[in-house]
C-alpha cells in the first residue's frame, strides 16, 4: 500500500530513489486507463495507444489533440471526473490529473486493486515509468533515471539516438541512395523536408514519422498546430521543436525559414522541416532546396498526402474516373506576395487552392472565362481534420454559401466533374464533418 505521506517523508522519499527494472511489456488489445486529460495525460494515451492498448481517458475535459481520436473511435473518453468504477479490467493506469492528492488516491485504489500504476506527478511513488525511447527498424533503446530526471533522460535519448544515426542499417547501403535512418557525413548536417499530408496526423508516412522522431531539430509549419505535434507523441513546447510560417509576409519569412534551417544543418544537427501537405505542391519545398543545394547541405525529400487530393478523396469526391473526368488541374487563387491569379487552367475538374478571401473573385473570373454558372462546386475546410466543413453548390453561389457558413483557411475548391459525384458510403462515415447543400442545388449523387 501506499502511506499517506508526511512532509518529511516526501523530503525522505525525494532523497531516496527506486530502482525500476526495465521490461518490455505487451500492452496490444489491453484495457490501459489515464485519468486526466490535459498535456501530460494526452502524451501518455497517445504512447498507449501507439503501443496498441484499448486506452480510456478519463476526465471531465479532454486535449483536443485527444479529439479526433475519440470521434473516430480509437479512443474512449470517459466525461467525468474520477471514480474508482473506471478501474474495473483494468491492467495498467495512469494518474496524470494536476490535483496531486487526487493522483495518490488513484495509485492507491490501483494498488488495493493489483493494477500497475504511473504517478505522474510523483515518478519515485509510481510502480511504473515511461521511459524516454528512441528507435531504428529493429532497435529499441529506453532510458529513464529512475523516475528522478526526465529531463536528463531525453538528453541521453538523444546523445544515442544521434550515435545510432551513425550505425549502417541493413539494407540501406546496398541500394545506393539515402533513407530516413541513413547518417549525414562526419561533422555535417542533414536536412529531411517532410511532407505532412492534408491535415490528420495519422495519415502522415511511417517515413516522414521516423524522420521527425530521429531529428535533433524540428520545424513545423504553423499551419499544422501543435495538437498534430501531439498526435504524433511529441511534446509541441521541447526546446527542439519551432514552429515557423509564411503568411502574407511569405518572401521574408521564407528567407528567415531558410536561414534557420542553415543555422541548425551548419551545426552539425539533424533536421526534420515538416510542410504541410506535399512539399513540392504549392509548397515552397523546392525554394528550400535551392538553399540547401546552394550551401552544399545533404537533404532528402520524404513526400506527402496532398491537400489536393487528400481532402476531396477523404471526403469521397473522386478526381478522375473511367467513365467521366479523364483530366484535372490545380492552380492558387494567390500568386507570390499575395497577387490574385488571373489565370486558369481547363480540364474536366478543377481544383484551386488558397482560395479563402478571393472566392468571388474566383468565381466571376472563371464566369468570364465560359465555366457555366451551374458548373458543381464544394468547398471543403480542414481536410480530413476534426472540424473538418464542406459546403456544396455552384459556381454561381459557391461564393455566398461559403461566407455564409463561414468557411476559414486552409480550404480547397473543387469544381466540375469531381463536385458532382460524392461517393454515399464516406459522406455516411464521417460523423465529424459539417456539410452544407445549397437549398435549390444538389449535385450529389450516388
Amino acid at each position: 500500500m501506499i502511506p499517506r505521506a508526511t512532509d518529511r517523508e516526501d523530503a525522505h522519499a525525494s532523497r531516496r530513489a527506486r530502482r525500476f527494472l526495465t521490461l518490455g511489456i505487451d500492452v496490444a488489445g489491453s484495457k490501459c486507463v489515464v485519468v486526466g486529460g490535459g498535456r501530460v495525460g494526452s502524451r501518455k494515451a497517445l504512447t498507449l495507444l501507439g503501443h496498441g492498448a484499448n486506452v480510456v481517458v478519463c476526465s471531465p475535459q479532454i486535449s483536443p489533440s485527444l479529439r479526433p481520436l475519440v470521434e473516430q473511435r480509437r479512443l474512449a473518453w470517459e466525461r467525468r471526473p474520477y471514480r474508482q468504477a473506471v478501474l474495473r479490467g483494468v491492467r495498467f493506469v495512469v494518474a496524470a490529473t494536476d490535483d496531486k492528492a487526487l493522483n495518490l488516491r488513484i495509485a492507491r485504489d490501483a494498488e488495493r486493486r493489483g493494477i500497475p500504476f504511473c504517478l505522474a506527478s510523483d515518478r519515485r511513488r509510481s510502480r511504473v515509468i515511461f521511459p524516454a525511447t528512441c528507435e531504428t527498424d529493429d532497435l529499441v533503446v529506453a532510458v529513464h533515471t529512475n523516475g528522478c530526471s526526465p529531463r536528463r533522460s531525453a538528453d541521453v535519448r538523444n546523445l544515442i539516438s544521434r550515435l545510432l544515426r551513425g550505425l549502417p542499417q541493413q539494407g540501406n547501403s546496398s541500394h545506393g541512395r539515402a533513407s530516413s535512418s541513413d547518417p549525414p557525413e562526419s561533422g555535417k548536417g542533414k536536412v529531411y523536408i517532410v511532407g505532412a499530408g492534408p491535415g490528420a496526423a495519422d495519415l502522415i508516412t511511417v517515413r516522414g514519422l521516423r524522420a521527425i522522431r530521429s531529428a535533433d531539430v524540428v520545424i513545423f509549419d504553423r499551419i499544422l498546430g501543435r495538437d498534430f505535434a501531439e498526435q504524433l507523441g511529441i511534446d509541441p513546447h521541447r526546446r527542439e521543436v519551432e514552429w515557423l510560417g509564411a503568411g502574407r509576409m511569405a518572401p521574408r519569412r521564407q528567407a528567415d525559414i531558410n536561414r534557420r534551417i542553415l543555422e541548425a544543418a551548419a551545426a552539425g544537427k539533424v533536421v526534420a522541416r515538416v510542410k504541410n501537405g506535399d512539399p513540392f505542391v504549392f509548397g515552397r519545398g523546392a525554394e528550400e532546396i535551392d538553399c540547401l543545394v546552394e550551401h552544399g547541405i545533404t537533404f532528402e525529400v520524404i513526400p506527402g498526402i496532398s491537400s489536393v487530393s487528400g481532402a476531396l478523396t477523404a471526403a469521397g469526391y473522386a478526381l478522375t474516373s473511367r467513365e467521366h473526368g479523364r483530366s484535372f488541374a490545380v492552380t492558387s487563387a494567390q500568386l507570390a506576395g499575395g497577387r490574385f491569379n488571373e489565370h486558369y487552367p481547363k480540364a474536366d475538374s478543377l481544383v484551386v487552392l488558397m482560395v479563402v478571401g478571393v472566392l468571388d473573385r474566383v468565381a466571376a473570373r472563371l464566369a468570364t472565362d465560359g465555366w457555366p454558372p451551374e458548373t458543381p462546386a464544394v468547398i471543403i475546410e480542414r481536410g480530413t481534420q476534426d472540424g473538418e466543413k464542406e459546403v456544396v453548390g455552384c459556381l454561381r453561389d459557391i461564393a455566398r454559401l461559403a461566407k455564409h457558413h463561414n468557411i476559414e483557411s486552409p480550404a480547397v475548391l473543387a469544381l466540375g466533374v469531381v463536385a458532382s459525384r460524392k461517393l454515399t458510403s464516406v459522406r455516411t462515415a464521417r460523423p465529424h464533418v459539417t456539410r452544407a447543400c445549397a437549398g435549390q442545388v444538389n449535385f450529389s449523387r450516388s
